[in-house]
This record gives structure tokens, C-alpha cells and sequence, in this order.
């Protein structure tokens, strides 16, 4: 496809200069043009920045990108194909029913200026049966010709840098950023009620709950594969018996630590999670600004603060900034910005001590999910694949840098052995 048909409807027909006139209030259109070297056609959307010339003003820049039920269609199960135009639709929700709300209270978003939903057919899932039961119903609700659904978006273009890693500096800026985006729905029952029923009911993406069966019982397998692969790189962690326990000890303890980060609208300490807060969906800020801005609302659903936190730190977060204490004082800063933001009864109750322990359970869960399929080539050729690309950025560093594994896991155990002892304390049954 070439960049100057990316820019049209869902239904095939070009976005035209006089509906862009309409539509950006600046002037007369009289020309949008792809930028050169923009387009980006992944398997799972195609975008694009555009450059808008007016008649009589500056011209500017917007971003386009567009999910076509089709095109995902030849590449996914019918089970994947609706779980990922959920997702799309959740984004395009969000756009429509949310982002004002996070603007409004200075969070720092791209507007959307025209959105295209044409999902229609997803409104025949019950969404009170929660996502893995809609997925499950997904081959009574496909229409047999997806031509024309799917969602696009127009929005506002964003500048500045990218990075990734990130270091400890800008790491305390993107979980400032991070602590502001929590903050405006912090124990909210109105706007978290509205997030359950509208966007995703359970939150992160890799909740135990959201994972197929049998999933967690790969583990085992997977993990032996990984230590056959890494141990000459660290033999003295692979040694302990606390290490080359972690699969069956992580799938005694996952569903019990699950269930301490399942929460609702009305739990304490619910907010609205991002679940994708990786340096790809972050930009950071230009000279002269304060902060970046956020992208990207896919995932978006009610959780616990920490799982973006965790998430964060383990997916884009440079090794360095992570080492000796590193990683406590990143989650340390976040913690007091996040107190700073809330009202004074709301930070007193969310105690450092309360939030490092949700960290603790957030870093396992999603360890959990990291190593039911881990990395088992331990070749340069395989690391520097991963590091090269435009998408270089969308993975996480344990698959770009061998070191931030073999730390994730013995950063695991530490963290592991601690849990064990407190679910035990608070369920002897177990």
C-alpha cells in the first residue's frame, strides 16, 4: 500500500479537504499530505503522519491510524480477532468517552479530532460476562464479511524524543506522568464504574484471569528451557534452589496473588490503570516542557496502581537504573507524587508500606506472565535483533538485554520469598 491511500475512511473513501476544514476549525484546507518515510504498516494497523496546508495559516501535522477487521482477520483465530477489536474499540471508547476527563485535570493526551468506531457487531457481547467470556462467544457474533468495520483515528500529532531504555532521570519523569494519570480516578466510584462497563472490566492484560487455560502450567517447561539457555551467564543464581524452584513455587502462589490485585470500582485504592505503559507509548518532554505525553489506550481498565508501575520499570527501565536499590527508589519517587496529587485522607491511607507491597505482588504477576513464555536463545544475534527495528522499543528489555532477565529473576525470588510467607500468614489453608 502506498502512504497516500492510508489516509481514507474504513470504507474506502478519501478524507476530503473540505470535511478537514470542518474538522480542525483553522482555515481552508487545501492540501493533506502524507509525510515522507511515516508510514507505518504493521500487520495489526496502518498509520501515518499528515501534513495539513492551509489557504491562509501555518500548516500543521496530525496522526492517523487505522484497524481494519479484515486485515486482522487473516492473521487471528476468531478468538484473537475479537479480543483484539476489543482492545481497538476500548481505545476508540476512550478517545470519545474519556480523554476530556484526563485533560481536564492536565493530564497530557493528543486530542482526537475525528474517530471512527464501526464495531457495531461487538454490541452483541453481554459486557457484564467480563472479556474472556465475551472472546469465548466471538464465532456467534463475527460477521462473515468484515469489510468496512474496524476503527480509525485522527488525532493530534505528538512531539518530541522517545527512548528506550529509559534512564533513572527520565524514569522519575515518566512515573510523575505516570502518578498524574493515576491520580484523576483515584477511588472515584463514578468515573471507575463508568471504566468497567465502557473500557476493560479486568485489568492488567496479563491478569491470571485473562490468560488460557493451562497457560500457567507451561511454566515449568518453559523456565527449564531458559536456565539451559542463561545459566553460564550468571551459574551462581541458577545454583540456589530458591531460583530453580521459581515454577512450581509461582504456580502455588500466583492465583492467591491474582486475587490480592483483582479489584473492582468500589475496592480500595482502584484507579484506572494503563496497562501498556512502555516507552512506546511515551513521549517525553521537549525543552522548555514539563512533561511528555501519554499514547496509546488499548488496555485500559480498573486495577492497582502498581501493575503500571511494575510494568513500567520491567519493560522499558535501563538495568542501571534499576541496580543496587535503584528500583525502590524509582518506586519510592512515584509514591510521593502520586501523595502529593491525592486528597490528603486518600495519600495518608496509601502508606509507602501499602504501596511497596502491592509493587512486590504487581513484579510477580507479571513476571508470571513474562516467563510462561521466556526467552531461551541466549545469542547475541538474538539480542541484537531484538534491539534494532522500529519496533525495537515495543519489547521489553528482558528480550533486549540478557542482564535485565537474569535480574528479573533474582529479583523474583527475592520478592517471591517474601510473598509466600505473607499469604501464608493471612490463609494458613493454603
Amino acid at each position: 500500500m502506498e502512504e497516500g491511500s492510508i489516509f481514507t475512511t474504513l470504507d474506502g473513501q478519501p478524507v476530503t479537504c473540505a470535511e478537514l476544514t470542518t474538522l480542525l476549525g483553522d482555515g481552508e484546507v487545501v492540501s493533506c499530505v502524507p509525510v515522507a518515510g511515516t508510514a507505518r504498516l504493521w500487520p495489526q494497523s496502518h498509520s501515518v503522519q499528515l501534513q495539513i496546508n492551509f489557504k491562509a495559516a501555518p500548516s500543521r501535522q496530525l496522526f492517523y491510524k487505522k484497524v481494519a477487521a479484515s486485515q486482522l482477520k487473516s492473521r487471528c483465530s476468531a478468538g484473537g480477532l475479537v479480543s483484539d477489536l476489543i482492545s481497538n474499540r476500548c481505545e476508540a471508547r476512550f478517545y470519545c468517552e474519556f480523554s476530556e476527563i484526563f485533560l481536564r485535570q492536565g493530564v497530557p493526551l493528543l486530542r482526537a479530532l475525528r474517530i471512527e468506531d464501526k464495531l457495531v457487531f461487538l454490541e452483541r457481547l453481554n459486557e457484564e460476562e467480563g472479556e474472556d467470556r465475551q472472546v469465548a462467544m466471538c464465532e456467534s457474533i463475527l460477521p462473515e464479511d468484515l469489510s468496512g468495520f474496524g476503527v480509525s483515528f485522527l488525532l493530534e500529532h505528538a512531539e518530541g524524543p522517545q527512548a528506550s531504555p529509559l534512564s533513572a532521570s527520565q524514569a522519575r519523569g515518566t512515573l510523575a506522568l505516570l502518578a498524574q494519570w493515576h491520580a484523576v480516578a483515584w477511588q472515584d466510584l463514578h468515573l471507575l464504574d463508568d471504566t468497567s462497563r465502557r473500557l476493560h472490566s479486568t485489568a492488567p492484560r496479563w491478569a491470571l484471569s485473562l490468560q488460557p487455560p493451562g497457560r500457567l502450567e507451561e511454566l515449568p517447561h518453559s523456565f527449564h528451557r531458559y536456565v539451559e539457555a542463561f545459566s553460564p551467564f550468571a551459574p551462581q543464581l541458577f545454583a540456589k534452589e530458591g531460583v530453580r524452584s521459581l515454577p512450581e513455587r509461582l504456580i502455588t502462589v500466583a492465583p492467591w496473588v491474582a486475587a490480592q490485585l483483582q479489584v473492582g470500582p468500589s475496592s480500595t485504592f482502584a484507579t484506572v490503570v494503563h496497562s501498556d505503559y512502555k516507552a512506546a507509548n511515551l513521549f517525553l518532554p521537549m525543552e522548555g516542557q514539563a512533561t511528555g505525553h501519554l499514547i496509546d489506550f488499548q488496555w485500559v481498565g480498573v486495577g492497582l496502581a502498581m501493575c503500571d508501575v511494575a510494568f513500567h520499570l520491567i519493560h522499558s527501565v535501563s538495568l542501571h537504573a534499576l541496580q543496587e536499590g535503584g528500583v525502590w527508589a524509582l518506586v519510592e519517587h512515584y509514591h510521593a507524587c502520586l501523595v502529593e496529587l491525592l486528597p490528603p485522607e486518600h495519600g495518608a491511607a496509601y502508606s509507602l508500606e501499602v504501596a511497596s507491597l502491592h509493587f512486590k505482588l504487581a513484579f510477580i504477576d507479571y513476571a508470571r506472565y513474562l516467563l510462561c513464555d521466556f526467552i531461551s536463545d541466549s545469542s547475541a544475534d538474538f539480542f541484537a535483533a531484538n534491539n534494532t527495528g522500529p519496533r525495537a522499543m515495543n519489547k521489553g528489555m528482558a528480550s533486549r538485554d540478557p542482564h535485565v532477565s537474569l535480574w528479573l529473576v533474582g529479583q523474583l525470588e527475592v520478592f517471591l520469598t517474601e510473598i509466600e510467607l505473607i499469604s501464608i500468614l493471612k490463609d494458613p489453608a493454603s
